[in-house]
């Protein structure tokens, strides 16, 4: 959108009529759907003045960090200063802790033949609810299975790729299954199901488990378990980095991650007759109003 599209869309805008009813960002995202166009009719925000339009696109999620400030020992400093770091904090970091604990990391699978691509035995994870057939009883030289559903996020342990036949009739192949009673169940391996299989160490690349490197924050929350002690230092691999004059001094302990929500849309500047994008928090001190 040129400059001539902006301030034609601004004349457009200020011919609508509004509510008089003011909204706040919380309570706008809490009710209407996405997009939206608002206008500013109270603002207390930086950038965002009254009679300003936004029209807000969607909302998604922000994930924030939670620290605490370390002295030089790598101990707690004693005070009630809580640091909250975006996801986006244009800086990389080190790892500070001596020993940290890697997380688990799991592979997604779809199709019980995906199952072949490992030695058994080994544990799965059911992704969905599956139906699977139990182990009921034994009749002379014929085994009776009865069907079930196993639930969400239920482990079994695969054993062993067997034929199996109904009525002397050959049914193809299938996985036997056990669970941590001894349970036996069958999974015919054509069945299109979901499961994971959780990554052992002797599978990654060794380069993951260098400690070294530096890190970015997402990287960071998705390879290592927290609490974690970090030490954050300008980094050339990321564009606009963070100074390192104005990075913290010393370590922090993360400790958590929060999810916050966040809007982004294009604002459409009354004064200058300009439009940019723009990102808000639904906690922005503003109140809005929307179109009759």
């Amino acid at each position: 959108m040129d400059a001539n599209a902006s301030h034609q869309t601004i004349s457009n805008l200020e011919r609508i009529e509004w509510s008089e009813d003011p909204f706040t960002l919380l309570q706008l995202m809490e009710s209407l759907e996405m997009p939206q166009m608002i206008k500013i009719i109270r603002s207390s925000a930086q950038g965002v003045n009254q009679n300003d339009f936004i029209l807000l696109q969607s909302v998604y999620d922000r994930y924030a960090l939670i620290a605490q400030q370390l002295d030089k020992d790598q101990n707690p400093i004693p005070n009630d200063v809580c640091y909250m770091i975006p996801d986006w904090y244009r800086s990389q970091c080190k790892i500070a802790t001596a020993a940290p604990k890697i997380q688990k990391q799991f592979w997604n699978f779809q199709g019980a033949a995906e199952i072949n691509r490992f030695d058994l035995p080994r544990e799965i994870n059911f992704l969905v609810e599956t139906p699977l057939y139990q182990y009921s009883k034994k009749l002379g030289d014929k085994t009776e299975w009865k069907r079930v559903c196993v639930k969400r996020n239920t482990s079994l342990t695969a054993h062993q790729l067997h034929q199996y036949s109904t009525n002397n009739v050959s049914q193809g192949a299938c996985f036997i299954l056990c669970d941590k009673n001894g349970i036996q169940y069958l999974l015919p391996s054509e069945y299109h199901v979901k499961f994971s299989v959780q990554i052992q160490p002797d599978e990654y690349n060794n380069s993951y488990f260098d400690h070294k490197k530096l890190f970015t924050l997402p990287e960071l929350v998705t390879r290592y378990e927290l609490p974690i002690n970090v030490q954050f230092v300008q980094s050339s691999d990321i564009s606009n980095a963070i100074p390192q004059s104005k990075l913290p001094s010393d370590s922090v302990k993360i400790t958590s991650v929060a999810i916050a929500k966040s809007l982004i849309g294009v604002l459409f500047d009354s004064q200058t007759k300009q439009h940019r994008f723009i990102e808000l928090s639904p906690a922005t001190p503003i109140d809005v109003a929307i179109p009759k």
